[in-house]
């Protein structure tokens, strides 16, 4: 009914990816103080932005803490490995908000995929290194779990000519590097003489009610760490009441 698609309208921020239609002008207003009233409560579990150290929440790797060129702190840098952040003994919940912007690092290949090897890159010439690069990378692949479930599995490219599968999962999408970014060449790092990495930011809102989660950010398919890699910036875990259920008056003119 009616007052069903106001509500999934206006639910529609909480999960900005379930392309909800646009509602036709109907003669009627949306009373948005009962709405903050009733609307599931949500409240924060964990939050960092990495500018102080880390505690044991964070597992299952050696954990880095960096700063940009530009004097950004963050954890990273990366490469091939896993990197889990873990809670136990949460109070009662039905959904988990989790947040957080991604760096990635110079030179990911996105898509591409060569097994030839033997080729070393020769730092002088944009040249040679750009074919030493087609000659062995990728995919560059980057994903996310929660409780062992995936949230996410794609590609990232940062260097010029070469697609990724972002913001679709891999394998299956293809688009230019940088699609779908919040920030391009903002962090101060270079690869051969250019500006190089570019950061996305995600939202995810998933069901969940158990009273432990593990949250696992991971990458394959990298070579060395001084040639591609990643980190994660402003973290931050909600637990919300509800999920999906949001009630709204709607108040006829």
């Amino acid at each position: 009914n009616l007052a069903q698609q106001v509500a999934a309208r206006f639910v529609d921020h909480l999960r900005p990816d379930a392309g909800l239609p646009d509602l036709p002008a109907y003669p009627f207003v949306v009373d948005m103080g009962a709405y903050e009233t009733m609307r599931p409560q949500e409240w924060t579990l964990y939050q960092h932005d990495f500018e102080s150290d880390v505690g044991t929440e964070w597992d299952c790797t050696t954990i880095h803490q960096a700063v940009t060129p530009t004097g950004r702190g963050f954890l990273g840098h990366f490469s091939n490995q896993d990197v889990c952040l873990t809670f136990s003994g949460q109070s009662p919940h039905e959904g988990v908000r989790i947040s957080f912007d991604l760096f990635i690092i110079s030179s990911w290949n996105g898509n591409v995929h060569s097994t030839e090897e033997g080729i070393e890159p020769d730092l002088a010439t944009e040249e040679s290194f750009m074919q030493a690069v087609e000659a062995i990378v990728g995919p560059d692949c980057w994903g996310m779990k929660a409780d062992g479930k995936t949230l996410l599995y794609t590609t990232f490219a940062n260097v010029l000519k070469h697609n990724q599968a972002y913001p679709e999962w891999y394998p299956g999408g293809d688009y230019l590097r940088f699609s779908g970014a919040a920030e391009i060449n903002s962090l101060g790092y270079y690869w051969v003489n250019q500006p190089l990495d570019a950061v996305y930011h995600f939202n995810f809102l998933i069901p969940h009610n158990a009273p432990d989660l593990q949250i696992d950010f991971y990458a394959r398919g990298l070579q060395h760490i001084s040639n591609e890699s990643w980190g994660l910036d402003n973290v931050q875990v909600n637990l919300l009441s509800e999920l999906w259920q949001v009630y709204l008056p709607v108040v006829a003119r």
